[in-house]
């Protein structure tokens, strides 16, 4: 089963139901070339640009709507994750 699914209210639109990122991550939702709000629940953890990017800002979890111009709304839950680091973290190359 895909973690996709295909919206048609009065357009089409293909957008992952849920989506993880990490911090500072940037994902750009694909959407036609109609008019879209993109509204971010909670801009601690994420926010979106009018064009559909998003930015990972912190850990935790938000609300990605999408609007049309007749309020049909898409939403796409998001799951923030911490940075990961790999190596040596405090560089005493051991």
């Amino acid at each position: 089963m895909s973690d996709k699914s295909s919206y048609h209210i009065e357009w089409a639109i293909d957008v992952p139901k849920t989506l993880e990122l990490r911090n500072g991550d940037q994902y750009t939702l694909d959407y036609p070339d109609e008019a879209f709000t993109f509204v971010s629940n909670n801009a601690k953890v994420a926010v979106v640009s009018k064009n559909g990017v998003i930015t990972a800002l912190g850990n935790g979890e938000a609300i990605i709507t999408l609007l049309d111009a007749d309020y049909n709304a898409i939403q796409v839950k998001l799951k923030v994750l911490p940075v990961m680091i790999q190596g040596d973290i405090n560089l005493d190359v051991k």
